[in-house]
Order: C-alpha cells, then sequence, then structure tokens
C-alpha cells in the first residue's frame, strides 16, 4: 500500500462526498484521476482492505433493539457454539475473548420481536453455560476510522477514530415503507461507477437529487451515523483490539464516557446496563497495530479514569465481521 493509497483510504473513511460524482470529487482531492481512483478502490477491495463504502445505519434509531451478549462457552464447544451464533442474520460481530464469558457478540432484532426471548433462544442453542445480556444505557461514541498515515509507534492510536459527537441516549423512529426500502438499498456497497447515485435512484425509481437529499438529511437527524468506507482492521494492520469494562459511579459515568470519547484511540464508548455477578456498566474498544501499544493505551486510560474495579478483554479471534442488514425480513 502506498502513500495514494493510504490517503485515499482516509478520505473515504472521513469525508466521501455525497454529490453526483463523488469519485470525480475524491480524485480531485488526491490532484488524480477519476479512473485512477476508481481503479485502486477496486484493487483495495480485491485485497480485503475495503469491506464496502456505504450508510452505516444508527440501528435503534430506525425501531431496531440492540444488545451486546457475552456468553461462557467450553472451550470444546466453541466452534459449535460460533455455528449457532454466526448464522443469525441479526449478529454482526462475534469475538473470542480472555474472559470466563468468552464469547462476544452484538445482537439487532427488528421492530416488535422481543430482544430477551432471542438471547435466550441462542445462549440454549450455544449450550452456553452462562449468558449475560448487556443493553446500552447510552451512546458516548463510535466512529471507526482508522488512520493510514499513523506510522509513528509512539503516537500509536492517538488518530484512530474520530468522535461521534454529544453522549446520546437512543430514540427509535419507525420508518414508512419508502424509507425501508431506501435503507436496504443504501446499506449495501456503492457502485464503482461515474454516477453511483444515480444508479442507485433508478434502482428505487427516485431522482438522483431526492436520494442524496435524503441521505444528508438522514445523517444531520443521526439517523445514519456516516457515510464512509468500512475497512477490515486485520487487512488495514491494526491486528490488536481490547475492550475494557469498568464499574462506574452512576454519578460519574457521563463525565468518564465523555472522557473517554475525547481520545483518539477509543473507537466505541458506551454505557450498558450491569447484569448479576457482572457489575461492569462502562465500556470502551479499542484498536491498535500491536498488543504492545494496545497496552500502553489500556494502562494510560485506566489510570486517567481512576476506577478500581474493571476488566480488561482482548480480542483472541474474530469469529464473525460483517455489515448488519437492517429489515432483512422486508421484501
Amino acid at each position: 500500500m502506498d502513500s495514494f493509497d493510504r490517503n485515499l483510504l482516509n478520505i473515504l473513511q472521513r469525508s466521501f462526498p455525497l454529490t453526483p460524482e463523488p469519485y470525480a470529487a475524491v480524485a480531485s482531492a488526491l490532484h488524480s484521476r477519476e479512473s485512477d481512483v476508481i481503479s485502486r478502490i477496486a484493487g483495495l477491495k480485491e485485497e480485503g482492505i475495503i469491506r464496502q463504502i456505504s450508510a452505516i445505519f444508527d440501528p435503534p434509531a430506525v425501531g431496531y433493539q440492540t444488545c451486546l451478549v457475552a456468553m461462557a462457552v467450553d472451550k470444546d464447544q466453541v466452534e459449535q457454539a460460533a455455528q449457532v451464533i454466526n448464522r443469525e442474520q441479526g449478529i454482526s460481530h462475534n469475538y473470542l475473548r480472555e474472559n470466563e464469558f468468552n464469547m462476544w457478540f452484538t445482537i439487532a432484532v427488528p421492530p416488535g420481536a422481543d430482544l430477551q426471548s432471542e438471547v435466550g433462544r441462542l445462549g440454549a442453542a450455544a449450550a452456553a453455560r452462562k449468558t449475560l445480556a448487556l443493553p446500552a444505557v447510552k451512546l458516548y461514541k463510535i466512529a471507526v476510522v482508522m488512520d493510514m498515515e499513523e506510522e509513528n509507534s509512539e503516537e500509536e492510536g492517538r488518530k484512530i477514530s474520530e468522535m461521534d459527537g454529544e453522549a446520546r441516549t437512543f430514540t427509535p423512529s419507525l420508518p414508512d415503507s419508502e424509507d425501508i426500502n431506501i435503507i436496504r438499498c443504501i446499506q449495501e456497497d456503492l457502485p464503482l461507477i461515474k454516477q453511483p447515485f444515480f444508479a442507485w435512484a433508478g434502482s428505487l425509481s427516485l431522482e438522483e437529487d431526492y436520494l442524496i437529499d435524503w441521505i444528508k438529511s438522514r445523517l444531520e437527524k443521526g439517523i445514519i451515523r456516516r457515510f464512509a468506507a468500512l475497512l477490515r482492521h486485520r487487512k488495514a494492520g491494526f491486528l490488536a483490539n481490547a475492550m475494557v469494562a469498568w464499574e462506574c459511579p452512576l454519578e460519574i459515568i457521563d463525565r468518564q464516557g465523555q472522557f473517554l470519547a475525547t481520545q483518539p484511540e477509543v473507537t466505541h464508548c458506551y454505557s450498558r446496563v450491569p447484569a448479576p455477578g457482572w457489575p461492569y456498566n462502562l465500556y470502551a474498544m479499542v484498536h491498535a497495530r500491536d498488543r504492545a501499544a494496545c497496552d500502553q493505551v489500556m494502562k494510560r486510560l485506566i489510570s486517567a479514569l481512576g476506577l478500581h474495579t474493571f476488566k480488561i478483554l482482548y480480542s483472541v479471534r474474530e469469529l464473525k465481521k460483517e455489515r448488519l442488514k437492517l429489515f432483512w425480513d422486508k421484501r
């Protein structure tokens, strides 16, 4: 990967142009040609570095219930349990982590479904010894943006992510049928053609300007978190990630969460409902190029927060990671 590719990836992650000819706009920013940009993006997709370019929705904002789930699964049952969990369409991420609760995944269920029943069903099907359901109370930050120009190990992780804005709670709003059709379209990979939004709009029997304005308005409302390229972290060179879970007094949890959100190496930060036997209610995710760099970040964050009850859960293995497809049951 050369300097052009790294600059290209930074633009695609942070400031993808919502214009009729977006790849031409990216080319202009890079003092290049549209054909070269399209060719480079195609190559980065073939290498597995770019997962896709699309709208990234906030599922609770369109009526979905989401939850972080942790399961204690016997070592000899991990493969079978992973198969059970991973075949569910509402599971987007599933990691094996260093803890008694070794299988961690996120689940989303559509409007009208019973989240707790789904979690219970999966726990039984996966033969989990114990299951924790950890729904979010408040989002402080979510924005995984890998800075491809960050090569200085001393500054490792400092520019990995961008702030998502003010801490916020979830206020669901059910979309209408036209909105659902648009969501199902624009959560897919943007075509690598001169006028990709025109092609999308045509498939929806909409005008191109209407579709672009729809995307911009949902970005302003927070229904769409970002319109951007999503990278495969490991392919992009970020080989280590860990989650820290703290037990934090409620009277200071917002202050601590907002502090974590200002730390560029923190990619996700939530307050969550604790569970029996699991008192942790403040969570942060960190990505780095290697475990040593991740360790340094963790030590600094733990020291800065001054909270004495916490767990560090390093990822051992990525069992599933793909985009959550919303309204998969709506045809």
